[in-house]
């Protein structure tokens, strides 16, 4: 490429003064230069079997144009930092025309380049023969699906749990990246501990400008011929002006969350002095007794304990709709707003300048002004999930990641402590004995009136 040779040409020559260095592009038959036995030979990185022959001056030659290069430790160096800004000048004009004249495929191969580390579980083959078969949740921006996926060649097929959110802005992206590290490194961490199973899990995630084909059952999720239009990135997006972001990660399936638990409990039970049979059979693997109750009750006192404890982290939006049952168990998701703690006074607390979002329910009051989240924070919300899945109902409708004001938060907190710590509810979603429900509640009002108990103290407390 002849104007590259002339174009970095000129630019060594601004880089260099005028009267200092000249080049001659020769076929190497050339003079060599006044002064000087020694010729710079080699090929450039455009390709260029050229000789290259530096004529220099007092620059190079220190004023002495009659000394040898070869014998001047001056002159050798000189000569080699010549060398080296005219190939990098070459180097830059080489990758410039790379960008220009092939973006996509210089663009795509950056990005493979940068995410080499955090390649995607599944081929683009396997995720192009992805297809839907019933919506399994819908809010305003998201959405979440019951899929299939042909593992090997079509003769297996799993089902996964795709969930596709719109990201709105970067603040939501930054909070989504942060979620599905943290639930990464949650499982990393618990690799070898079968503590792994309270914690949920991503098999698969990516980001993509379009979105997914219009639900169908049975149809293909991206209807492409080509796998190889199928659109993936780990990369946060940087801009939001006039283009449209969908994170989509693919999940376990899970049995249901405690508020569709709550809802699927049609009947409750009056609490009597003694405990009973439950009449119906398990829901979700969740037994409806005593036994089933108290064991409900540990599992998520010991998840918030390794949460806490072990893990560092608060999770600052535990909810009804946050925790999972799976196989019988439950399990603690979306760590969209979860941050690593740091001890604070004793306390482990994080804190984000901005206004606190979330459902006003679940949160202290206390910690609104400040946008602050601490352990208090997390036990508290989750006692009064407990409550609302034995005694009371959780609301059909959720209010969403709004804004919250300490005003509104206390006059919930303020509500709510007067129920709990009132008369003792006479019914329950599971057959309980007066001792079997007030054990239940003296956990939840430990869990939600101050000094509030710790995860661990409510789990050892239940055993």
């Amino acid at each position: 490429m002849i104007w590259q040779h002339l174009v970095s040409d000129l630019l060594l020559l601004l880089l260099v003064p005028h009267h200092s260095i000249s080049f001659i592009l020769d076929a190497g038959n050339k003079s060599r230069p006044r002064g000087s036995d020694k010729k710079v030979r080699g090929r450039s990185c455009c390709g260029s079997r050229s000789t290259r022959t530096l004529i220099t001056s007092r620059w190079l030659f220190d004023d002495d144009i009659n000394s040898n290069p070869a014998s001047n430790p001056t002159v050798e160096r000189r000569f080699a930092i010549m060398q080296s800004i005219y190939f990098t000048v070459e180097a830059f004009l080489l990758l410039t025309a790379a960008q220009s004249f092939f973006p996509e495929t210089y663009m795509a191969t950056a990005r493979d380049m940068a995410s080499k580390d955090q390649s995607n579980s599944f081929s683009g083959r396997q995720i192009a023969s992805m297809k839907y078969q019933m919506i399994l949740g819908k809010g305003s921006f998201k959405r979440v699906y019951l899929t299939t996926l042909c593992e090997v060649d079509g003769e297996k097929t799993r089902f996964f749990a795709l969930a596709v959110e719109r990201l709105r802005s970067k603040g939501e992206a930054r909070d989504e990246f942060r979620g599905i590290q943290m639930v990464e490194n949650i499982q990393k961490k618990l690799e070898n501990s079968p503590d792994s199973k309270y914690f949920e899990s991503i098999d698969d995630w990516w980001i993509q400008s379009t979105p997914p084909a219009v639900f169908q059952t049975n149809a293909f999720v991206f209807p492409f011929d080509d796998e190889k239009r199928v659109e993936r990135s780990r990369e946060s997006p940087t801009s939001f002006i006039g283009k449209s972001w969908y994170l989509l990660s693919l999940k376990p399936l899970y049995d249901m969350d405690l508020k569709r638990f709550s809802r699927k409990v049609d009947t409750t039970f009056p609490v009597q002095t003694i405990a009973v049979h439950a009449d119906c059979g398990p829901i979700a693997g969740i037994k409806l007794d005593e036994e089933g109750a108290l064991q409900l009750a540990y599992e998520l006192c010991h998840a918030g304990r390794i949460l806490h404890a072990e893990l560092g982290i608060i999770h600052r939006d535990i909810k009804p709709k946050n925790l999972m049952i799976s196989n019988g168990h439950v399990l603690i998701i979306d760590f969209g707003f979860a941050m690593l703690g740091k001890l604070d006074k004793g306390k482990l607390c994080v804190t984000e300048t901005g206004k606190m979002k979330g459902e006003v329910k679940y949160v202290l009051a206390g910690e609104v002004a400040l946008y602050r989240g601490c352990t208090e924070g997390d036990v508290f919300a989750m006692g009064r999930t407990m409550y609302e899945v034995y005694f009371d109902n959780v609301p059909d409708a959720d209010s969403g990641r709004s804004a919250i004001n300490v005003e509104k938060a206390e006059k919930e907190n303020a509500d709510f402590l007067s129920l709990i710590n009132g008369d003792p509810p006479v019914e329950s979603r599971f057959a309980l004995s007066t001792t079997g429900r007030d054990h239940i509640l003296s956990v939840i009002r430990g869990l939600c009136n101050p000094p509030h108990l710790s995860f661990r103290e409510a789990e050892d407390y239940i055993l």
